[in-house]
């Protein structure tokens, strides 16, 4: 049947030219539920507007009964929503339909309104060169999918059915994530700790490549007793700095930025600045995330928020990144600044790093890859 069949009330809210700004109130007046305060399926009167009780009385042709239908007839046409008790006698605003619905369920037609068939059609009949518009004859005039009422609350509780199934299997997707991610720290935190793979003593000793770094270095493994046969304990800064790129003008390039890194916003280019190789390492150093650390696809401008990581060739470049990943939580909650956070550099430059053999991080780096690879996959297949 045809929608406009279906109702014994059918209509637009008022026409703005029945409503002006001086019949509205701030205090003792009549809702009227325009599209804006339809919020995922629900009527919402935060910033609602609202009329005069007497404009409202003049307007009772459009007040809102217990199940009506509102539905947007401009912007969002997914828009809908079932009025309940605390809506009755609210108006229909001016950009929305309501409908009093003699032969189909509320709650059937809120989810046929919501399917791609019903909504590909809408989108296919509505006008506008800005903003879609939907005509009323032409929504009054769309075939509705009808059975009979036993079968509708029928189809209403198996869907209802499927959609608690589907919300379960949605938080246990989460808390499989929650876990995934745990399990990942407790990763990180076996493997800078030398109790994720096995010693070789055949390994160089750590110590030999921290004199390479530095040959008056002295070194106090005092607070780390259980460190493992080979390891040494150095801080940061003696592997990991941060720098700039090198200063360049007019020459055009892409600002490497968190919006552009992120795959979240349009290419800037800039014809000035801090110029950083592709494959380079940036660490973000400002903002909530301080510590992330980016992979630079291309070349370009270092992003205002971001140093490069300048990491010596002594340390194996994954493994180090690996141990800065796992302080992440650390830098975030230990920033420094009021308006913007930043990065608590010295924080960064003193972490302790428990330092394996070379051929020791290999493996180590190696083992992350392969138990992290195993566990993404478990989530790209949930």
């Amino acid at each position: 049947m045809r929608l406009a069949e279906l109702c014994s009330k059918f209509s637009t809210g008022p026409f703005g030219s029945m409503v002006h700004k001086s019949d509205y109130v701030t205090a003792n007046g009549v809702s009227m539920i325009n599209p804006a305060n339809i919020v995922d399926g629900k009527i919402v009167k935060d910033k609602i507007m609202a009329v005069s009780s007497m404009k409202a009385l003049e307007l009772k042709r459009y007040a809102l009964q217990e199940n009506d239908i509102l539905l947007a007839r401009r912007g969002d046409l997914s828009k809908c929503a079932i009025v309940d008790k605390t809506n009755i006698n609210c108006l229909c605003g001016t950009g929305s339909f309501f409908l009093h619905l003699i032969l189909v369920l509320p709650s059937y037609f809120e989810m046929v309104y919501s399917t791609e068939y019903m909504q590909s059609i809408l989108q296919s009949k509505c006008v506008g060169a800005t903003m879609d518009n939907l005509n009323q004859d032409v929504l009054g005039n769309i075939l509705f999918p009808l059975p009979p009422i036993a079968e509708q609350q029928r189809i209403v509780s198996q869907i209802e059915i499927w959609f608690t199934f589907i919300d379960e299997i949605e938080t246990k997707k989460q808390d499989l994530q929650k876990l995934v991610k745990q399990a990942k720290n407790r990763i990180l935190s076996l493997a800078i700790s030398g109790k994720l793979v096995a010693q070789d003593p055949n390994d160089e000793p750590a110590i030999e490549l921290l004199k390479r770094i530095n040959p008056s270095i002295t070194t106090c493994n005092s607070h780390y007793p259980q460190l493992p046969q080979g390891w040494q304990v150095a801080p940061m800064q003696m592997f990991c700095n941060l720098v700039d790129g090198d200063k360049q003008n007019g020459i055009e390039r892409i600002n490497l930025d968190v919006k552009y890194l992120r795959g979240k916003g349009e290419s800037v280019t800039l014809l000035a600045g801090k110029f950083v190789p592709a494959n380079s390492t940036m660490i973000l150093v400002d903002g909530e995330n301080s510590g992330e650390i980016f992979t630079t696809p291309i070349e370009g401008y270092q992003g205002s928020t971001f140093k490069l990581l300048d990491i010596s060739n002594e340390i194996y470049k994954p493994f180090i990144l690996y141990v800065v990943k796992s302080h992440q939580t650390k830098f975030r909650e230990n920033k420094v600044g009021s308006a913007i956070p930043h990065l608590n550099k010295k924080l960064f430059k003193e972490i302790d790093v428990l330092v394996p053999p070379f051929e020791e991080q290999k493996r180590i780096a190696s083992k992350i890859d392969e138990v992290f690879s195993s566990l993404d996959t478990i989530i790209t297949e949930l």
